[in-house]
């Protein structure tokens, strides 16, 4: 779909109050960074041909057909990964939802919600976005049947500028006796007394007030009268463009459960889980809006299985990571990948003696000839940060790639493809 057909779609299905200022300023060329905003209303940027060139041939829409929404600009500067994330993802990926075979504007087939929400597309952004409307709860249509050891991962969006008296956006893992009836309750039990829910809760605060992103956790288990949500600052989530979209994760080992906001932990709770839990359901929940506010999920990702670096190579000869993670079509390597590398990074420092050879493997979309490029790259990349960043001797390491050509998967679904997007390592003897 092209941005003039999203823009469209849009205006169809929402009503705003926004207008957009048409002064000098739109005289003058968009080119994709944030110096062009428009009194913090959206721009739709003209790409770059660098940029064109590794995409579709949708034209852009000009200043003229920009839509009265409070939509945003994403800085597309290239983002090194580096940083303190020590977060490692389960080595099975179970769920990945990022709406791309839902059609735009309608609500997602595999969900299930008490209100209204959509699929749209953002600019600037990759993939489809499922847009949450006010007062309205959102859960997978199934339920899940999660292990002891998992990992969740999601990215939010918000519109900018972002109102302080917006409420904030609430989100839940939770053992749900009730699966039924859950989805329609605003209580925190969620409609039933013997549910034990875990919620988070976030705000990105309001920069026009000054106000940083806050937040707080809270454990409901029997829906017990003296419950107490706790604070927590959330300084990575605000309404600033360059800021955005969020990456939400979370590590959840028996009772334990690890919260990060991009590269930041900032819940570590090593016994707040009862050990009777068994976590069987995800539900986002919205409150009231100011004005045009809305968020947005996409990328959603459920990995099981405690991460067993050391074992694996040593034992097995052979590696295989879904952890590290690169942006679209390209060989640029995800922030939130950090935690992986750093691992094997490790493993490779003790035992001086295990040479690897690292294999790039992509999924099945796409062309035969690029996706087999693309995985070298990938590849070559990740050897390049083993080298850079953690000193690992780059003779040590080799490079193959080998497209869509090895699936582990038959690349029939979402989950298929995610766990095919894979890197390995294998001993060389």
């Amino acid at each position: 779909m092209s941005n003039g057909q999203f823009i469209n779609k849009l205006k169809d299905k929402i009503k705003t109050k926004t207008t957009q200022k048409a002064d000098a300023k739109v005289d003058k060329k968009i080119d994709g960074t944030l110096d062009n905003v428009l009194d913090g209303n959206v721009h739709f940027p003209k790409k770059s041909k660098e940029n064109k060139a590794s995409e579709d041939n949708n034209e852009t829409p000009s200043i003229d057909n920009i839509p009265s929404l409070p939509f945003f600009e994403i800085n597309n500067q290239k983002i090194a990964y580096k940083s303190k994330f020590d977060f490692v993802p389960g080595d099975k990926t179970i769920l990945w939802e990022d709406f791309s075979e839902d059609a735009i504007g309608d609500f997602p087939v595999n969900w299930n919600t008490n209100g209204s929400g959509e699929v749209v597309t953002i600019d600037e952004l990759d993939g489809n976005w499922l847009m949450m409307q006010e007062n309205s709860n959102f859960a997978l249509n199934e339920l899940l049947s999660l292990s002891e050891n998992f990992t969740i991962q999601f990215d939010v969006m918000i519109t900018v500028p972002f109102e302080w008296s917006s409420n904030s956006l609430n989100f839940g893992i939770s053992d749900v006796k009730n699966p039924g009836t859950f989805i329609n309750s605003s209580h925190h039990s969620l409609g039933d007394n013997n549910n034990a829910v875990f919620w988070l809760t976030m705000h990105p605060g309001a920069q026009e007030s000054n106000s940083k992103g806050y937040g707080n956790y809270l454990m409901n288990i029997n829906s017990a009268s003296n419950l107490v949500a706790e604070k927590i600052e959330l300084p990575d989530f605000l309404d600033v463009k360059e800021k955005l979209p969020l990456k939400i994760s979370i590590w959840k080992q028996k009772q334990r459960i690890r919260v990060y906001m991009n590269e930041n932990k900032i819940v570590d709770l090593p016994r707040i889980l009862p050990a009777e839990m068994n976590i069987n359901a995800l539900i986002w929940k919205t409150e009231g809006y100011q004005g045009d506010n809305k968020y947005f999920i996409s990328n959603l990702r459920v990995s099981e299985g405690d991460p067993d670096t050391r074992n694996k190579l040593l034992t097995e000869g052979k590696l295989v990571s879904n952890g590290i993670l690169f942006n679209v079509n390209s060989n640029i390597i995800k922030p939130e990948s950090y935690g992986v590398l750093k691992e094997i990074a490790e493993v490779l420092k003790k035992n001086k003696d295990i040479n690897v050879t690292i294999v790039g493997h992509t999924d099945s979309d796409g062309d035969d000839s690029q996706n087999q490029e693309l995985s070298l790259k990938r590849a070559n990349a990740v050897k390049n940060a083993l080298s850079a960043d953690f000193n690992i001797d780059n003779s040590r390491m080799e490079t193959d790639g080998k497209g869509e050509t090895e699936p582990l998967l038959p690349n029939l679904n979402a989950v298929d493809k995610a766990n095919n997007r894979r890197v390995e390592f294998i001993v060389i003897h």
